[in-house]
């Protein structure tokens, strides 16, 4: 009897933005799917914010796709687009 193998984790980047909407830190995040990327950038914006604030947004790519955006009041957030999280992929969290 085969084994169903798992999908390999996607590499995705993990911009830290600062108060400008520039990138200030880079991180890769290896996740199953864009929902979990976007828990693990959430988490890591949060961790890297404590105890002060340093970041003030964060965005996620896979390759050339905008997968998650969380931006400061003011500057347009992506991640209301219902483009990117139709492409993602339900199949579970890292």
């Amino acid at each position: 009897m085969a084994r169903k193998l798992d999908p390999p984790p996607t590499l995705y980047r993990c911009y830290l933005l600062d108060d400008r909407h520039k990138v200030a830190a880079v991180e890769i995040l290896s996740c199953l799917d864009d929902g979990a990327a976007t828990r693990a950038a959430r988490a890591l914006l949060a961790q890297r914010n404590a105890p002060r604030l340093r970041y003030f947004g964060v965005e996620v790519w896979d390759l050339a796709r905008l997968v998650y955006a969380h931006a400061p009041d003011g500057v347009p957030d992506a991640s209301k687009d219902p483009a990117p999280a139709a492409r993602g992929t339900p199949c579970g969290g890292n």
